[in-house]
């Protein structure tokens, strides 16, 4: 399907997507007037320096994924733990990538395909 055929209506063959131009202007203008009208709407707040782990309401497992880049591959941890604090299960595995970005993609990923068995 060509591009320009996208922003058609369904029953004309297209995939119904609003025009991309008009979409993409109204959500910058919809950022400025947000800054417009709040000046500190672009901060970022800086998160509490007391985070601790919380432990999850009665039941469920809470699973827990994190990562260390090395300079030619990476290791992904995943810990879950029950409603306790109890150790649950604990694991990692090597991955081949250094991109920070991926190494933690791959450690979602791992997490979720690990809570859904």
């Amino acid at each position: 399907m060509a591009l320009d055929h996208l922003c058609h209506p369904k029953n004309q063959g297209g995939l119904g997507f609003m025009h991309l131009r008009d979409f993409n202007q109204a959500l910058l203008s919809k950022a400025v007037w947000r800054f417009l009208v709040d000046k500190d709407s672009l901060c970022v707040q800086k998160p509490p320096r007391n985070a601790k782990w919380t432990r999850p309401e009665y039941g469920p497992i809470k699973v827990n994924c994190d990562s260390a880049i090395g300079e030619n591959n990476s290791y992904i941890a995943i810990v879950a733990r029950d409603w306790r604090g109890a150790l649950v299960f604990a694991l990692s595995k090597r991955v081949e990538t250094n991109v920070p970005v991926q190494v933690e993609a791959e450690a979602i990923n791992w997490a979720t395909q690990l809570a859904v068995e």
